[in-house]
């Protein structure tokens, strides 16, 4: 659901384009503030909290990230549709998962096999995530009242690498994913499904031969959970 949020986010960014032929096709949409201290994350989460509310609701506080919304709302123009409005809104005072309160797992969960079997690799996955601030830690007793929890396990990836994955579907019937909606988000219907293979087919004969394709890896551009 947070991906698909994002992928909806994507695609008002082409809106850019259609509707201000005067908008520099080179306007940079990066470079906001990225910087918080782990005291401020968790005072921040502690206030939103309390609210009982989305931070884009109520508080209003805005995240660091390094997408400057600014330019895109500028770029954007008059007459934003309400969905176009959230987007803006979810990039600027942070994406929430849309998760069922009576989801997640609040017991320390075990991590998988795939996991404790490879302890330098999730070290350095771990030493990584926090000297870029991917994630908050370490901790010696948990920081905030409603943490849940969720195991780690590791992949393969090319020959001597392993990929990192926080098993959001785990415990089945009880994790994080089972209370997420899958249709719907923030009451807006959504229609989301992963690319295949043969949509990629599709997409190629499409443009033709001799077309220019490139993919990215999102990893270390989104905060875990």
């Amino acid at each position: 659901r947070l991906m698909a949020t994002l992928v909806l986010g994507v695609g008002q960014l082409k809106v850019i384009r259609e509707r201000s032929s005067e908008v520099d096709p080179c306007l940079s949409v990066f470079g906001g503030d990225t910087s918080w201290s782990t005291e401020e994350f968790l005072e921040v989460h502690n206030v939103i909290r309390m609210s009982g509310k989305h931070n884009f609701e109520v508080c209003k506080i805005p995240i660091p990230t390094k997408i400057r919304y600014d330019r895109i709302r500028e770029a954007l123009g008059d007459g934003v549709s309400p969905r176009e409005y959230l987007v803006l809104s979810l990039l600027k005072f942070g994406m929430p998962l849309d998760c069922n309160p009576g989801f997640g797992v609040t017991k320390i969960q075990k991590n998988h096999f795939s996991a404790v079997s490879f302890k330098k690799e999730i070290n350095e996955y771990l030493d990584k995530s926090v000297q870029t601030q991917a994630i908050l830690g370490p901790f010696k007793f948990s920081p905030i009242s409603d943490l849940c929890f969720s195991p780690l396990m590791s992949v393969p990836k090319e020959e001597t690498r392993r990929r990192v994955i926080v098993d959001f579907s785990f415990p089945p019937g009880k994790s994080i994913n089972d209370g997420i909606p899958r249709t719907t988000y923030l009451d807006f219907d959504v229609e989301f499904s992963l690319p295949s293979v043969q949509s990629m087919v599709s997409r190629l004969n499409d443009l033709g031969r001799g077309c220019l394709l490139y993919k990215k890896g999102s990893q270390g551009s989104l905060s875990p959970i």
